[in-house]
């Protein structure tokens, strides 16, 4: 009887070693969590035709982009937030202030920039 306890304790301690093992063998998750692209869309509605600015956050500076309203009735900024929601970005603030009108704030995780990569 003693030697069936010992074999299921060797036993328990092998398939614990190899959970163990394997476990610290898969990839970790990087430590800052996700990688985001950020950009701002920005409110341009005082210069004709009506446009929003798009920046593209880089390391290197904003790459910017203009997006005109497609009529006269459609808000250039609208067009622009639909067009970066059909990329893949999301839209997380918004802010006002009298100096700069509108800016609206957005975020998508870098994986998605091969299936759409900036300003595309």
């Amino acid at each position: 009887m003693q030697k069936f306890q010992s074999l299921i304790l060797y036993g328990i301690t092998l398939t614990a070693g190899i959970l163990i093992s394997a476990s610290a063998l898969l990839p970790q998750p990087r430590a800052g969590g996700p990688g985001w692209q950020y950009c701002t869309v920005t409110d341009t509605s005082y210069i004709q035709p009506v446009r929003a600015n798009i920046c593209y956050a880089t390391p290197s500076g904003c790459k910017n982009e203009s997006v005109t309203a497609p009529d006269s009735r459609t808000d250039a900024e609208v067009a622009a937030a639909q067009k970066l929601g059909d990329q893949g970005w999301e839209l997380i603030a918004a802010t006002h202030s009298d100096n700069h009108g509108e800016t609206l704030y957005f975020k998508r995780l870098k994986a998605l920039d091969n299936q759409h990569p900036l300003g595309n």
